[in-house]
C-alpha cells in the first residue's frame, strides 16, 4: 500500500519503477528501502535472520523497509513484496522481534534482516536471532590417551618359556613378533639371577630373534620368577626379585615396565590337580605369589615394576606327566594364553 505522503511524487517514482523493470520493482538493491525486494526474503522469511538457527529466527523487521527516504528511490513499492507489509514509511519493521529460531550453535549471524532503510527507524528488526550462541565445539580432548605399544618387550625365563615363546607365541592375533624377544636358561632360579654378574645376563637372545628396534634397551621387560622345590620363605623370594629387578633398571637404564610373573599353573593352582608327584613344580606357592606382591609395592619401585596376573593351563593334558613342562600341544594352548594377554597389552 502506498501512504499518502506526496501523491504526484510517488505517481513519477512509480513511473521510474516501471522503466526501470521488474527486476529492480524492489526499490532499488542499494537504496534504504531495498530491503523490500532483494532482501525481502532475508528480512521477512526469517531464514537468514541468524545464519544459525533453523528456526524462524529473525524475521526481521515485518514492515519497515519501506522507509520514505531510500536514497533516491522510491520508497519501497517492492517493499510489500515480503517485507514490510504495512509500515507507513520509516515506521516498519517493528523490530521484528529477535528471531527465536537459531537452534544452539549454528548461527551467530543473526538478523540481517530488518535493514529498515536510509529513512526508516525500523532497524531493530532482527537483533540477532537469539539461537546463534555460536557453537560450542565439541569434543576438544581428542587424543589425549591412546598410549602405543612398547617398542621392545624382553622376556626373561627357563626352558618352558620358551615353549610356549616359540610354540605360537609370535605368530598370535595381535601380536607384533618385531617387538619381542626372549632370551631363557634352564634350571636356573632367582637366586642366580639375583646376582648382577650371573652369566645368565650374557644369555644370547633366543632363535636369534630381536626386536626390530632398540633390542639392546628395552622398554618392557618380563621377568618369570622360578625357583627349585623344596620352596623357601616369602623373604628369599622378595629379597631375591628384589635385586632382580635393580638388576634390571642398571643392565636396561631404558625400560619402563618390569612385569614380575610366575610360571603356568595347574588348574585352581592346587598342587595335586594334575599330578600326584610331591613338587611337581606346576603349581605356585603362595609365599612366591606374596613376595612379588610386595615387591611390586615396593616404594622404590613404583611406576615401574608391576606383578603380572595368574595364568592357567587349559587342561591338565598341557603338562607333560609329573612334569612343568609342556607337550607340544600345551605348548601351543600355552602360547594362546599368553598371546591374547599381551594382545590385549602390548
Amino acid at each position: 500500500m502506498i501512504p499518502a505522503v506526496g501523491r504526484s511524487s510517488r505517481l513519477v517514482a512509480f513511473a521510474l519503477v516501471l522503466v526501470a523493470g521488474a527486476g529492480c520493482a524492489s526499490g532499488g538493491s542499494e537504496n534504504g528501502g531495498s530491503s523490500g525486494g532483494q532482501n525481502a526474503e532475508r528480512d521477512g522469511s526469517g531464514a537468514e535472520g541468524g545464519d544459525a538457527g533453523s528456526g524462524s529466527g529473525g524475521r526481521g523487521g515485518a514492515g519497515g523497509l519501506a522507509g520514505t527516504d531510500g536514497g533516491g528511490a522510491p520508497a519501497g513499492i517492492g517493499g510489500g513484496s515480503r517485507g514490510g507489509s504495512g509500515g507507513t514509511a520509516g515506521d516498519g519493521g517493528v523490530a521484528g522481534g529477535a528471531g527465536t529460531g537459531g537452534s544452539a550453535g549454528s548461527g551467530g549471524h543473526a538478523g540481517t534482516g530488518g535493514r529498515a532503510g536510509a529513512g526508516g527507524d525500523a532497524g531493530g528488526a532482527g537483533a540477532k536471532g537469539s539461537g546463534g550462541g555460536g557453537g560450542t565445539a565439541a569434543g576438544g580432548q581428542g587424543g589425549a590417551g591412546a598410549g602405543g605399544a612398547f617398542t621392545c618387550n624382553l622376556v626373561i625365563g627357563n626352558s618352558t618359556t620358551q615353549q610356549w615363546f616359540d610354540g605360537g607365541f609370535l605368530t598370535h592375533a595381535g601380536i607384533d613378533s618385531t617387538r619381542w624377544e626372549l632370551f631363557w636358561v634352564a634350571h636356573h632360579y632367582i637366586d642366580s639371577w639375583a646376582d648382577p654378574n650371573d652369566s645368565g645376563w650374557s644369555t644370547a637372545l633366543d632363535m636369534s630373534h630381536a626386536c626390530a628396534k632398540d633390542s639392546t634397551t628395552p622398554d618392557r621387560v618380563i621377568f618369570i620368577v622360578t625357583y627349585s622345590p623344596p620352596y623357601p620363605a616369602e623373604t628369599t623370594y622378595e629379597t631375591d626379585t628384589t635385586k632382580i629387578v635393580n638388576n634390571i633398571k642398571t643392565k636396561y637404564p631404558g625400560v619402563k615396565r618390569v612385569e614380575i610373573m610366575t610360571l603356568v599353573r595347574s588348574p585352581g593352582n592346587v598342587e595335586t590337580a594334575c599330578s600326584s608327584k610331591a613338587n611337581n613344580e606346576q603349581s605356585i606357592p603362595p609365599a612366591e605369589d606374596q613376595a612379588i606382591a610386595a615387591v611390586a609395592a615396593n616404594p622404590t619401585f613404583a611406576g615401574l615394576a608391576f606383578a603380572s596376573p595368574p595364568f592357567y593351563v587349559t587342561s591338565c593334558s598341557d603338562f607333560l606327566t609329573d612334569e612343568p613342562q609342556y607337550t607340544t600341544a600345551g605348548a601351543t594352548n600355552i602360547a594362546n594364553v599368553y598371546g591374547a594377554y599381551y594382545a590385549a597389552h602390548p
